[in-house]
């Protein structure tokens, strides 16, 4: 996700992905806490950025969400998420997604992947860390 992405903290408050730091404790699924185990800071190298509903451009394609059917990407790397799907929001409630934008950006944009031990909420929606091996 991009710098300017808020996760929702333990205490409900927000605070963007780049003023994370390990050990912080995020909110997650069904009032349960992510610890924050590590954050690495890294270039898109080609991967195009998401938008739900014009919000702002925060997510990588990859970057999987959890829906009425299980965990989707906007790239399929599961199940294809699209404007048929309703996101988890930071409330427990299914929001339907009506509009997916995608955006080519630079291929040194900078992102930030956030490893937690669970589940947490960024941009207002249900989220988890996955390494995705290459190879």
């Amino acid at each position: 996700m991009i710098k300017e992405c808020f996760l929702i903290m333990k205490d409900g408050s927000e605070k963007k992905v780049e003023d994370v730091k390990t050990g912080d404790e995020l909110y997650s699924e069904e009032g349960n806490i992510s610890k924050v185990l590590s954050i690495t800071k890294k270039h898109t190298d080609g991967k195009r950025l998401i938008s739900f509903k014009s919000e702002g451009f925060f997510f990588t394609e990859d970057h999987p969400f959890k829906t009425k059917k299980g965990w989707k990407t906007v790239n399929g790397h599961h199940a294809y998420l699209g404007t048929v799907d309703d996101l988890i929001d930071s409330n427990g409630n299914f929001e339907f997604v009506d509009k997916i934008e995608i955006k080519s950006v630079p291929k040194n944009t900078i992102v930030y992947d956030i490893e937690v031990d669970n589940t947490y909420y960024a941009g207002g929606f249900l989220t988890r860390y996955e390494k995705i091996n290459k190879g």
